[in-house]
């Protein structure tokens, strides 16, 4: 009879101490949106965005606007500016993923339209500047992977990298983007 009471007592102790450890759910569910402000390095300069995304079964959609700052040489030591602003849409697919969904790994890409803005702070000789076509249309795709990272259950931290392929760049067709941001959950 002593038994039964000791595994009584034993069951006890364990079924209370498993109860007052906080549940961990997943971090992402179907139909969540969450709003994103990142920042970027691409070799030479920093770039901006701002996303809205909402995940899905298996990944995510989102759609956004950027702007990212580029050189290009023009002389045989001189560097002439060119900006890029652009809105995306795309989807990124999860690659991988904890259980609880607290650090994932997406890979996917987007289409993208914008424009591209040639010399705009006026630093180019006058020469050069007259010559060039100030404004250009700008459109293509951009292949990218991101890292997920939750640090509690609304707020996430992103690492990403794209390489931007522009079909109507006058300088850049093909760059980079490497990358930090900071996820809000909805």
């Amino acid at each position: 009879m002593l038994r039964i009471y000791h595994r009584l007592a034993i069951a006890t102790v364990v079924i209370l101490t498993i109860s007052t450890v906080n549940a961990h759910g997943q971090r992402t569910m179907k139909g969540q949106s969450a709003l994103e402000i990142g920042a970027s390095y691409n070799g030479m300069s920093a770039g901006v965005s701002a996303d809205y995304s909402q995940y899905t079964l298996n990944g995510l959609w989102y759609v956004g606007i950027g702007a990212n700052d580029y050189f290009a040489l023009y002389g045989v030591d001189e560097r002439m500016r060119y900006d890029h602003f652009c809105s995306y849409g795309g989807y990124l697919f999860r690659l991988a993923g904890t259980r609880s969904r607290s650090v994932c790994l997406y890979g996917g890409g987007a289409v993208m339209i914008g424009m591209e803005w040639i010399d705009p702070f006026g630093e180019l000789a006058q020469q050069f500047s007259a010559a060039l076509e100030h404004y250009r249309f700008l459109y293509g795709v951009a292949p990218k992977i991101l890292a997920e990272f939750f640090v509690s259950s609304r707020f996430a931290f992103t690492l990403f990298g794209s390489i931007p392929i522009n079909f109507s760049s006058a300088y850049g067709n093909v760059g980079f983007n490497a990358g930090a941001g900071f996820r809000i959950m909805l």
